[in-house]
């Protein structure tokens, strides 16, 4: 992602709130939208969406697309495995 800049977390004036993840089709990658600040919260905003990018990762090459999209639950589960592997 950093390689291909597939992140946009610069603050910038009139710039939408909030961070989310989404998988861009064309490139089978990952695209994160933050806006960091500075604060601790930049951590947890980093953890919850990489998350997400890990799944997008992870079913990148599945063959049949719809195999990759997913439930609330089980995007989830990705968030929370990286969240538990960025505890102290």
């Amino acid at each position: 992602m950093l390689d291909n800049g597939l992140y946009d977390v610069t603050m910038r004036e009139g710039k939408q709130s909030g961070g989310y993840c989404m998988q861009l089709e064309g490139l089978r990658a990952p695209f994160s939208f933050a806006n960091f600040d500075g604060t601790c919260e930049n951590a947890y905003i980093m953890t919850h969406e990489g998350g997400h990018g890990l799944y997008f990762f992870l079913k990148r090459n599945e063959e049949i697309r719809e195999r990759t999209w997913y439930t609330p639950e089980m995007a989830e589960t990705h968030v929370m495995s990286i969240a538990s592997l960025a505890l102290p």
